[in-house]
């Protein structure tokens, strides 16, 4: 720790020494003697642990080129995970074609190929498929290309695909999902930075990943797959581009290709040097291939199908893109099944929704899926975020605050009706005052922080203690309230006045003090970073338990206050009254987060989704249904969410 962040310490230490040493050689009296001596080893203690805490240092270099090594090769088996997940590679690659785009929305042929002297390029005319983009990006002197498209027409896999085969030695390579930045949060190199950080190998600690992170966001080395820029919104569009503009990094961006070119055409930028492609319709050959590879009875079973293939019409082209294409691969896969099926569909949207219906059919395990969707679909939302906001963004700031206002007024009419209450005193009625008082407290906090007006997704927190700071903290607070204590009392002392009673009045109130301030907030809790947990949900539920670190401080230093006002049979209804104000104080409170995932649970299940809708949400996951951005969970590809959400309008 640098002076700068030791001074406060040293000066509080500083403080209570003078002002021991100036009661202690006075002309005092016994209780001025004793106070003196309290606060002498008060700033002891203090400048104690000032200076036995050890001093931080950053990483040496070559502990951090040793972590930058880590890192980046994690990231590149985590990508070859990725490509093994997908199935992009067995039984062999998809050889989706491709072709280069000229026009206004891309950047001239010698920005993107490098100035050749003498030599004026006018227009580029390279092709392919996907296995052979990486030879072209890997000799482009900026290796950055956008890859757009039609929905479910492969850019993502051919975006993995080809960082998979471009990222050098020593380089990182990460799949970002565009729809998690938040713009408000981070810069877009502060964002590569965090999601780098997240995909650290396990036994790389957090600190050393961080510190590792940006080092190679920092010297360019990240070869980064920005993907889904059309889910953002116009706005944020528009930012990506124009942050992207003078970037000399390597990346991988993809978007579909109406949304690209108008976002192209407001700001009126070209990203950076990039090499713009489009992917093309997949050959009558390469469907086949594709359908038949390494199923069993294939030619046999598919060749109905094949033979129609070969006809221009609407069975070609719902299965020349790659999504319909794979779904029908894995809706007939078992050797049972009959693809023939698909030639008494002459409709393409027919078509469409016969392979999704046989893939993720309305009934069964994953019938919860349908309701789920028509949740998203009425929002006009793409995602589930389980810690956003439950008010919605277009209420007005008189609408946010006469919400409060009705919380605020509830809670302390239920309060006064609960002080009034009459208890004859028995031992029952006590805890069932204590039980009603500690519940109506508990539903206060938690409807108050899943409706505070906060229009951007809540932090969820973890119980994370740290003895320095807690200790350090505690004996500020034990300092600064010994020394209150003693100037408070030294008037009304005496010569007669029992030393040892005085003292052990002190040093017990001085003890509660460190206690509060031991328990005050951010001395038990810290945000949870990126990446730290599995999943979501996780992250939920330790916000819930960190929800208890909000009672201590507000209920303790009332009581101690209190007490010190020989008023302790008015702490109920003062307690609630600064449990109101720490709701209106602090910006981030543990236990927001859990909050909302509480409350939006009820709603959830009051649309037909299950109650072990956590569970349920995991499963999803884990088959590839779903994908986690952030917080939320949203489905693998949107035609999926709108077939779903369609389904039951028509149900």
């Amino acid at each position: 720790m640098s002076f700068g962040h030791r001074w406060p310490w040293v000066f509080m230490a500083m403080v209570a020494v003078t002002l021991g040493g100036v009661l202690a050689f006075g002309v005092l009296e016994t209780g001025d003697q004793v106070a003196s001596v309290i606060s002498c080893l008060v700033g002891l203690a203090a400048l104690c642990i000032t200076w036995l805490e050890p001093r931080r240092f950053g990483l040496v270099d070559e502990a951090l080129e040793a972590a930058c090594g880590e890192l980046s090769a994690g990231t590149r088996e985590r990508l070859r995970q990725e490509v093994a997940t997908r199935g992009l590679v067995f039984p062999e690659p998809l050889r989706v074609p491709w072709r280069s785009v000229d026009g206004p929305f891309t950047a001239s042929p010698d920005v993107v190929l490098g100035r050749l002297p003498g030599v004026r390029r006018t227009a580029l005319r390279l092709h392919g498929d996907v296995m052979t983009l990486a030879d072209i990006v890997g000799a482009l002197p900026a290796r950055q290309v956008v890859i757009t498209g039609a929905a479910g027409s492969g850019k993502t896999s051919a975006a993995i695909l080809l960082a998979q085969q471009i990222v050098r030695e020593g380089e990182a390579s990460l799949l970002v999902d565009m729809a998690g930045w938040d713009p408000e949060r981070y810069s877009l190199n502060d964002w590569l930075t965090a999601c780098l950080t997240a995909a650290r190998p396990a036994a790389l600690p957090m600190r050393h990943a961080h510190a590792a992170a940006s080092r190679l966001v920092e010297r360019e080395a990240i070869v980064p797959i920005l993907d889904g820029l059309d889910e953002l919104p116009d706005h944020l569009m528009m930012q990506v581009i124009e942050s992207m503009h003078e970037w000399t990094r390597p990346f991988i961006l993809t978007s579909q290709t109406a949304e690209y070119e108008t976002a192209v055409r407001a700001t009126g930028l070209t990203v950076a040097r990039a090499l713009v492609v489009r992917m093309l319709p997949m050959p009558v050959s390469e469907i086949v291939s594709h359908l038949t590879a390494g199923r069993a009875d294939a030619d046999r079973r598919w060749a109905p199908v094949a033979a129609r293939l070969r006809i221009s019409g609407s069975l070609r082209a719902v299965l020349s893109t790659p999504l319909m294409s794979n779904l029908a691969r894995v809706a007939y896969t078992r050797i049972d099944s009959n693809p023939s099926e698909l030639l008494e569909l002459d409709d393409a949207d027919n078509l469409e929704r016969h392979l999704l219906d046989r893939v993720y059919p309305h009934d069964g395990a994953f019938a919860w899926l349908t309701p789920l969707a028509r949740y998203l679909d009425r929002r006009e939302v793409r995602q589930l975020d389980l810690c956003g906001p439950l008010i919605p963004a277009t209420w007005s700031k008189l609408r946010r605050l006469a919400l409060s206002f009705l919380v605020f007024t509830c809670y302390l009419a239920l309060m006064a009706l609960f002080v009034r209450l009459e208890s004859s005193g028995t031992l029952i009625e006590i805890l069932f005052e204590i039980m009603l008082w500690a519940g109506l407290m508990i539903c206060f906090l938690l409807v108050r922080l899943a409706t505070r007006g906060k229009t951007q997704s809540a932090t969820p927190f973890r119980f994370r203690t740290r003895p320095r700071r807690t200790l350090g903290v505690a004996a500020v607070s034990a300092a600064f309230m010994t020394v209150f204590a003693v100037m408070s009392t030294s008037s009304t002392l005496t010569p007669q006045t029992n030393v040892a009673t005085l003292l052990v009045g002190i040093a017990g109130f001085a003890l509660i003090s460190a206690v509060v301030g031991a328990m005050a907030w951010g001395s038990l809790t810290e945000p949870v970073a990126e990446g730290e947990t599995p999943h979501p949900l996780s992250a939920i539920r330790w916000d819930g338990w960190a929800l208890l670190a909000h009672f201590p401080a507000p209920l303790l230093g009332t009581a101690v206050f209190l007490a010190l006002q020989h008023q302790l049979s008015t702490f109920p209804q003062n307690a609630a009254l600064t449990l109101i104000v720490s709701t209106v104080v602090f910006d981030q409170i543990p236990g927001t987060a859990w909050s909302r995932w509480m409350i939006r649970r009820l709603s959830l299940a009051r649309h037909g989704l299950p109650s072990d809708i956590e569970e349920e949400l995991e499963k999803a996951r884990e088959q590839g249904i779903l994908r986690t951005v952030g917080m939320s969970y949203r489905f693998q590809h949107a035609r999926v969410q709108v077939h779903l959400a369609s389904a039951t309008e028509n149900d």
